[in-house]
Parts: structure tokens; sequence; C-alpha cells
């Protein structure tokens, strides 16, 4: 059995802690789980007089 090396890239929203690999007859398959994007939230900042 021969070996082979390749490097990817992964998106900027990729979580490294859910990426996975999978290789059956042959075809690796690769898992790139994202981050849930980041959501706004709304506060009220209050406003002194003065």
């Amino acid at each position: 059995m021969s070996r082979s090396r390749r490097a990817f890239r992964l998106p900027a929203d990729a979580d490294p802690a859910r990426v996975s690999a999978d290789l059956k007859d042959g075809v690796l398959t690769l898992l790139v789980g994202r981050a849930a994007p980041e959501v706004a939230t709304a506060r009220k900042v209050p406003i002194g007089k003065g």
C-alpha cells in the first residue's frame, strides 16, 4: 500500500473540533463542521443628563 499526503485549508468559520475523515473503497470523505454564526444582541445604553 502506498502512502500519500495532502493538506487542505479550512474556511475561516470551520470548527476544528468538528472535522472528520472517512476512507472507504479508496474514496476519502471529509466532513467539516462550521461554527454557528455570532448573533448580534441588542442592549440598552443609558444616556446621562448633563
